[in-house]
């Protein structure tokens, strides 16, 4: 479909400050055939949301769907000082 890049999945960020709670989401999405970003704890939903906010505009004005957020190369999105390094 359009807008999922050559793999075909899309990245799926989330927050999630309980390592279960984490470990469940990222299974659930993963289920789906699509890859987990996880992006810190829950202090940054409200990124999530206001990044969602511009998507749903972007896209209700006739962006293509590929061109929105694409984050197609993304393989881990690590939160600033949590020690992982952001790989692609």
């Amino acid at each position: 479909p359009p807008g999922l890049g050559s793999s075909g999945r899309l990245s799926v960020m989330f927050a999630a400050d309980d390592d279960g709670a984490g470990e469940v989401v990222t299974s659930l999405i993963t289920d789906l055939g699509h890859r987990a970003v996880p992006v810190g704890g829950l202090d940054r939903a409200r990124y999530l949301e206001a990044a969602a906010a511009l998507v749903i505009s972007l896209l209700s004005h006739g962006e293509p769907p590929g061109s929105v957020l694409n984050w197609t190369h993304v393989s881990q999105l690590a939160a600033p000082g949590s020690g992982k390094e952001v790989s692609s």
